[in-house]
């Protein structure tokens, strides 16, 4: 009402809240620029983890690589090991049979 009846009232009135329109927008943009850089240190860090994560993972999968391999070779040395047993046993057995039929 007094600032109907004064245009510098009126005046002052307007840029006092033209200034805190500006502020409240100023104050709105800060929080939005605070939230994403926040967000993207957020992102960031979890990129990070699961690169390491990627890494641990690699490295587990080429160590179990190694213990197949060595389980692999493991095997065949066992089954060369069990062809050469099967081959004495049946020479042994010729053998005996052998002996068997001089012995009568």
């Amino acid at each position: 009402m007094i600032a109907h009846n004064d245009d510098i009232l009126e005046q002052t009135g307007e840029t006092m809240y033209n200034l805190n329109q500006d502020e409240a927008v100023r104050y709105w943009c800060e929080a939005r620029e605070d939230g994403l850089r926040i967000m993207h240190t957020i992102q960031n860090q979890h990129k990070a983890e699961l690169a390491e994560k990627d890494f641990i993972i690699k490295q587990k999968d080429s160590a179990l690589a190694q213990k197949e391999s060595a389980l692999a070779q493991k095997d065949s040395a066992l089954a060369q090991k069990d062809y050469i047993i099967e081959q004495l046993q049946a020479e042994i057995l010729r053998l005996q049979v052998s002996s068997d039929k001089k012995a009568d």
